[in-house]
């Protein structure tokens, strides 16, 4: 197979501007002579581009109730915030694009005089445009229930010379990009929560960014596992199809969180297996890091690998659901155990692929996908259905209704018995 260089993820695009942005900057061109001479920072220029869009992406909470002087002192701490050096981060050996987040009680002097959004706490970020920052973040307050009242999230283009900022235009004007993002959330009192929250917050982050870090990599790994399939001499026919599939995952059908390997042996004592140092990518790169974001999911990963020893055919679909602490989203967490066969079918290797099956996975007809394909078959040979005939069509309607994961999932043993109650329902 020929060893094209894998294509970037496709970037998530924030939220369009919110409506009656363009008066907005009418506003700000007409505040903006105050707002100038108030001004009596560096970088005057920056300022006021900066100032500019921002100032165009405000909702209501963000307006009602303030003077120029008042919007100036936001605009003021918000610049301030953004032209801060990013922290340097490293996970596992990779540097992680720029990145900056802080929790803290907004100052009393950025607030409007009616007092009403005093009882808030700010979220205050600079982010290298990735994608899914925001469903992230977003995802994170859900689940930890911290009531979101506003956010902004205005995009960037910028231009840095050893690492400092030396312009800033609008998004449509470049193609360095970066994301500042303010969010006012419900206050919060206790200290060790607010530490929490930006714990969890800038491990939430990282995990993203790791993961789009190692994008390349972990396509460049399946597209040599799927290589070593296609040689399979085991099962040549199930090496084929699997290595399809996969092929067919990544990188469009598939959001990578992390890659991982591991080498089983049996003895008398039973299974064990060995994490392959140097393979880990993504969320694997670091334990710490790992726990936080996804707890239990390392020993629960290693548990069903080992379970997949003896497993017959090379690919495993399953879910995570290990822990109700996953701090970002409620949906269960994609895994693929890719099984390397020795000569008696039992697995020698397994490679993991961890991450969700996108929108788009989940909307292609089932009967044509690789794997799904193949289970499909199964059923019409054990059940002796014959193509064309009256239940055929009622089974082939039924496999391709069915919930995507729910096939995905299902055991080859299951699926007849399903496909049967569902098309009898159906009938």
């Amino acid at each position: 197979m020929a060893k094209a260089s894998p294509p970037s993820p496709l970037l998530l695009r924030y939220p369009p501007p919110p409506p009656g942005a363009e008066q907005k900057v009418r506003e700000f061109r007409q505040i903006r002579p105050e707002i100038e001479n108030m001004y009596d920072g560096g970088h005057a220029e920056l300022f006021l581009r900066f100032s500019e869009i921002v100032y165009s992406s405000f909702t209501a909470p963000f307006m009602e109730g303030r003077s120029v002087k008042q919007h100036y002192r936001q605009l003021r701490y918000f610049f301030d915030f953004f032209m801060k050096d990013f922290e340097s981060d490293a996970v596992g050996g990779v540097q992680l694009p720029g990145h900056l987040i802080h929790v803290e009680q907004p100052p009393n002097d950025v607030l409007p005089d009616s007092n009403h959004r005093i009882g808030c706490t700010g979220i205050i970020g600079h982010v290298t445009d990735s994608p899914f920052i925001l469903e992230n973040i977003s995802g994170y307050l859900n689940l930890t229930e911290h009531h979101v009242i506003a956010g902004i999230s205005p995009v960037m283009s910028v231009t840095r010379k050893d690492g400092k900022i030396v312009d800033i235009q609008p998004s449509a004007n470049g193609n360095h990009l970066e994301v500042f993002i303010y969010t006012y959330i419900a206050k919060v009192v206790n200290p060790k929560t607010i530490a929490k929250l930006k714990t969890e917050l800038d491990a939430t982050l990282k995990s993203l960014l790791i993961a789009i870090t190692d994008f390349n990599g972990m396509v460049g790994k399946t597209v040599e596992l799927c290589d070593e399939l296609e040689q399979d001499k085991v099962d040549a026919d199930d090496g084929r199809e699997t290595a399809k599939f996969i092929q067919w995952l990544v990188p469009k059908n598939f959001i990578f969180m992390g890659m991982t390997s591991f080498d089983l042996q049996k003895d008398q004592n039973g299974v064990t297996a060995k994490e392959r140092k140097g393979e880990e990518m993504g969320a694997f790169r670091d334990i710490k890091l790992m726990e936080t974001v996804f707890p239990g999911f390392r020993e629960e990963i290693e548990k069903r690998a080992i379970q997949s020893y003896e497993r017959y055919y090379m690919l495993v679909l399953d879910f995570l659901t290990t822990s109700p602490k996953i701090i970002y989203h409620r949906e269960a967490v994609d895994v693929a155990f890719v099984r390397q066969l020795d000569k008696n079918r039992k697995a020698y290797r397994v490679t993991v692929l961890m991450g969700r099956f996108s929108r788009g996975a989940l909307l292609s007809k089932s009967a044509d996908l690789p794997f799904l394909r193949k289970k499909f078959q199964r059923v019409l040979e054990s059940e002796k259905i014959r193509p064309g005939s009256h239940i055929y069509r009622e089974i082939y309607s039924t496999f391709n209704n069915l919930p995507k994961k729910v096939l995905f999932y299902i055991d080859r043993v299951s699926l007849p018995a399903v496909l049967n109650i569902s098309a009898r329902l159906n009938s």
